[in-house]
């Protein structure tokens, strides 16, 4: 099955009470509470999207997100400490250019201060997002 036809969606049973939006990646696209936004000409960001819905754990390091993504992609996993530095940096890059992206094209489907890709330094992991009253993180638990 291609990428293009993958339906993932989340949908938390407590939603009415926590503010959470309905969250689903459709094919390419990304709908927040009913709102699209495309990911069609991001292939790489629609992968990390994928790979925070895809995971057991709502959190994942940027080491684990890497591990994901060279599965995903058939990146070898042995590779060179620069080449190392290079992927994270890229990684990072891309969650940041995200979360500035999301910010803007979601600001009216989410809760005033939901915060998107939120980087948790206590516990060293990347979310999908932090809900801002309530403390929220990740999708599922």
């Amino acid at each position: 099955m291609s990428d293009s036809h993958i339906t993932l969606k989340y949908q938390d049973p407590f939603a009415a009470l926590s503010k959470i939006p309905e969250l689903e990646l459709r094919g390419m696209r990304f709908v927040v509470n009913g709102k699209s936004h495309s990911l069609d000409r991001k292939a790489r960001a629609f992968r990390v999207l994928r790979a925070f819905f895809n995971c057991n754990e709502p959190a994942m390091s940027v080491g684990e997100l890497m591990d994901w993504l060279r599965k995903d992609e058939g990146v070898p996993v042995r590779q060179s400490e620069r080449a190392d530095k290079c992927e994270r940096a890229s990684i990072v890059r891309i969650i940041s250019r995200m979360r500035s992206e999301f910010e803007r094209v979601f600001k009216a489907s989410t809760p005033k201060g939901f915060r998107w890709f939120y980087f948790d330094r206590d516990r060293n992991h990347w979310v999908l997002f932090r809900m801002p009253a309530t403390g929220a993180d990740g999708i599922t638990y």
